[in-house]
C-alpha cells in the first residue's frame, strides 16, 4: 500500500508534467497563430477607405441580376428597387467587413470549388466601386467553415483562382433576410432612418378623416428627481406631456398612455411595399389634392415631414406617400386603420393628481422598506 506522502509527491508530479506539456502545446499553438497570421494576405491598398466607397454590388445565389446601392446625400438608396433608402449602418457594416478582412491561403477553385462551396448556385459576390465607378474590389463569399471559425468564409478575390480563408463573415454582415421579398439591407420604414425623423413637437392633421384632435403639442417635462424609481434608476411619470387641439378650439391635456405608442407606431410605420415616386400622373390617379387622411410631423430642429393617404383603395391596401421623399407605399388596411384611429383619451385632474399621488406612495412604501432592512 502506498503511503501518504509518496501519494502526494506521485499527485505533484503528475500535475507539473501537465502544466508543462500545456505550456508546450500554447506555445506551440501561439506559433502556429504567428505564422499563419504572416501569411495573411490584404486585398486593398492602404489608401483605400470605407468612405471612399460609392457603389455597392450584391449577387445573391441563385440570381442573375445584382442589387446596386448607390451612396448619396442622405445615405444609401437601392437604385435596383425603385430607389428605396438602404440601412446605412448596414451597408457602411458590409463595406468594412470586405475591405477590412484578410485571407489565409487554402486552395485552389479548381480543386476544391465543392468543398469551400464555391459553387455558381451558392456564392454570394461582393463589388465595391468608387465614385468614378472604378471596381475596387471583388468577393465571392463560399461557405463558413465549420466549428468554431463562424467569423470567417471561403472566398475568391478579383477573378483569381486562389481561394482563401477570410477573417470576415460576409454572409453575417447582409444581416438577417427581410420580409415580403426586400433586398438585403433595405430600410422597410416610410420614414426610413436616413431622414432623422424623431418625436414630432406638433401633429397636424388633415383631410376627410381628420381626427375630432387636429393639432397635438408635445410638451417636455422637467426631470424631478422626487419621481425616480430608486430600483431602477428611472422616472416614474412620463417625461413627456401631449396636449390635443380641437376644432371648437379647446386645448386639453392627452393620456400619455394612449398617444406615446400612437406617435411611436407613426414614426416607425412599416410599409408592405415601396411602389415608387410619386408622379403627377399618379397624383392625379390617387386624388392627392382631397386625400382622405394627412399628418404634418414637426420636428424640434424645424424640418416637417408630410404623409398623406390616398383615398382610392386598392383591394386589401391603401397607399401612403411620403412627401418629403416623393415615395409611395401601400399598407395594409389593417394598418390605415391604426392611423386614422388617433387614441384621443383627455386626461382628467383627478387622473393626473392620482398618478403623483401614486408615484409618491411607490417612493414611501420603497423608502419604508429600505429602513425595515436597515433595522434587521
Amino acid at each position: 500500500m502506498l503511503r501518504p506522502w509518496f501519494k502526494l509527491v506521485l499527485l505533484l508530479t503528475v500535475v507539473f508534467a501537465m502544466s508543462v506539456w500545456a505550456n508546450i502545446v500554447s506555445d506551440g499553438q501561439q506559433r502556429r497563430a504567428r505564422i499563419e497570421a504572416s501569411k495573411l494576405v490584404s486585398f486593398t491598398p492602404h489608401e483605400i477607405l470605407p468612405e471612399h466607397i460609392a457603389i455597392v454590388e450584391l449577387l445573391l445565389p441563385g440570381s442573375k441580376s445584382p442589387v446596386k446601392y448607390v451612396r448619396d446625400e442622405l445615405g444609401w438608396r437601392i437604385s435596383t428597387y425603385r430607389n428605396a433608402f438602404a440601412v446605412t449602418d448596414g451597408v457602411e457594416g458590409l463595406i468594412k467587413s470586405a475591405l477590412n478582412g484578410r485571407g489565409l491561403p487554402v486552395g485552389t477553385e479548381a480543386t476544391n470549388d465543392v468543398h469551400f462551396g464555391l459553387l455558381p448556385h451558392k456564392v454570394l459576390t461582393v463589388r465595391l466601386g468608387d465614385a468614378q465607378q472604378t471596381p475596387v474590389l471583388e468577393l465571392l463569399a463560399g461557405d463558413i467553415p465549420p466549428g468554431q471559425q463562424q467569423d470567417e468564409c471561403y472566398v475568391l478575390v478579383n477573378g483569381q483562382p486562389t481561394v482563401y480563408l477570410f477573417t470576415e463573415n460576409l454572409w453575417r454582415a447582409l444581416g438577417a433576410p427581410l420580409p415580403r421579398g426586400l433586398p438585403p439591407l433595405a430600410d422597410e420604414h416610410v420614414f426610413a432612418r436616413a431622414l432623422h425623423v424623431g418625436t414630432p413637437k406638433r401633429l397636424t392633421f388633415a383631410g376627410e378623416r381628420v381626427p375630432e384632435v387636429t393639432q397635438i403639442t408635445r410638451t417636455d417635462l422637467p426631470i424631478d428627481p422626487k419621481s425616480m424609481d430608486p430600483r431602477r434608476g428611472r422616472e416614474q411619470k412620463p417625461t413627456v406631456e401631449w396636449h390635443g387641439t380641437f376644432a371648437d378650439g379647446r386645448r386639453e391635456l392627452l393620456d400619455d398612455a394612449k398617444m406615446g405608442p400612437y406617435v411611436h407606431g407613426l414614426i416607425s410605420l412599416k410599409f408592405e411595399e415601396l411602389l415608387g415616386e410619386l408622379s403627377p400622373r399618379d397624383a392625379e390617379r390617387l386624388e392627392m389634392d382631397n386625400p382622405l387622411w394627412s399628418a404634418i410631423l414637426e420636428q424640434d430642429k424645424g424640418e416637417s415631414f408630410t404623409l398623406v393617404m390616398s383615398r382610392i383603395q386598392a383591394g386589401q391596401q391603401r397607399t401612403v406617400v411620403n412627401m418629403a421623399t416623393k415615395q409611395m407605399f401601400s399598407i395594409t388596411n389593417e394598418t390605415a386603420d391604426t392611423l386614422l384611429d388617433v387614441p384621443v383619451v383627455v386626461k382628467t385632474e383627478e387622473e393626473d393628481q392620482g398618478s403623483e399621488t401614486d408615484a409618491g406612495e411607490a417612493q414611501t412604501e420603497d423608502s419604508g422598506q429600505a429602513a425595515e432592512l436597515r433595522n434587521r
